[in-house]
């Protein structure tokens, strides 16, 4: 690891293509500019260490629709309701949802 010093205004290069410059200095924070080609990523490593966490817990769930059909599966229809499935729902308006629950007995 190298391990520089410098101050505010100065810059070092990274390779032939890649100038670091230090532009202000203070509370606690350093300013930099990075002056590389637009194919080079540059991101933070915090959100590099987020997107692999994110992946990492993602690669042992199961996929979004195969749990909705887990879901459905086991959700048993109330007595006088007819069975629900994935491709008889209809999305809702809030509007709609809103009327429907006035609509109800015994709902304020």
């Amino acid at each position: 690891m190298l391990i520089l010093q410098r101050k505010q205004g100065q810059s070092f290069t990274i390779g032939e293509n890649i100038v670091i410059t230090v532009r202000e200095i203070g509370m606690g924070r350093v300013r930099l500019s990075v002056d590389a080609p637009r194919d080079i990523p540059i991101l933070r490593t915090e959100l590099i260490e987020a997107r692999q966490e994110n992946v990492a817990a993602a690669a042992g769930q199961d996929a979004p629709l195969e749990l909705l059909e887990l879901l459905w599966s086991h959700a048993a229809p109330q007595a006088g309701q007819h069975e629900y499935t994935p491709e008889t729902v209809q999305p809702k308006t809030a509007h709609e949802l809103l009327t429907e629950t006035k609509d109800r007995p015994g709902t304020p």
